[in-house]
């Protein structure tokens, strides 16, 4: 059963991800990987909605505060939205969002790591087909 806490988040996360900060496409050149990764995201996130072993993993992983691993499982349908994650370049320096983006990142990296759990592959793999 989904806790409370497990609720709030996802709730959370997703108003993240629906705040992403995304160029236009005239502006950065990864534009389209960056949707590529925000999409990613809204599909775990509902994969994560219908586990609650994957919500605690996700509650333990964000209160832990470590850097979850994005290679930690043998997850074949989770190895492209990943890699997809894992590829995008990161700013750096004085970019004007780049609070907004790391902070972001970092949600996907937990949200990822949280599908780990038995049958968090196949949730995933379930929204990829009704995509």
């Amino acid at each position: 059963m989904s806790t409370p806490e497990a609720r709030e988040l996802l709730v959370e996360l997703r108003r993240l991800a629906e705040r992403f900060p995304l160029p236009h496409p005239l502006w950065h050149r990864f534009v389209p990987e960056m949707h590529a990764v925000v999409h990613d995201l809204f599909l775990a996130l509902d994969a994560l909605a219908e586990l609650p072993q994957a919500q605690a993993a996700l509650v333990r992983c964000v209160e832990s505060d470590v850097d979850p691993a994005l290679d930690n499982v043998d997850a074949p349908a989770l190895a492209a939205p990943r890699a997809r994650l894992r590829a995008l370049p990161v700013p750096q320096g004085e970019h004007p969002d780049l609070d907004e983006i790391l902070l972001r990142i970092e949600a996907a990296k937990a949200v990822f790591a949280a599908l780990a759990v038995p049958g968090g592959e196949g949730a995933f793999a379930n929204r990829l087909h009704e995509d």
